[in-house]
């Protein structure tokens, strides 16, 4: 039970980021789609609910993010 929460709390946080974060990104980065995607990748590799996941599907999923 306890991983099943973990893992549902660390997906929910992840679309938090997406949400949230990735856009205040790319408002910051001037809209620069390769300095925002290196920004949002630095911020998963030291957030624990991303470090949860393969780093090929973070990388996968980062590159799929475009310009809200």
């Amino acid at each position: 039970m306890l991983k099943w929460f973990t893992d549902w709390l660390d997906s929910r946080r992840r679309t938090i980021d997406i949400q949230l974060l990735w856009p205040a990104i790319c408002k910051a980065s001037e809209r620069d789609l390769d300095q925002a995607r290196a920004a949002f990748y630095t911020h998963a590799m030291i957030d624990p609910a991303w470090q949860s996941l393969d780093h090929d599907d973070v990388v996968n999923l980062i590159l799929k993010l475009e310009m809200p």
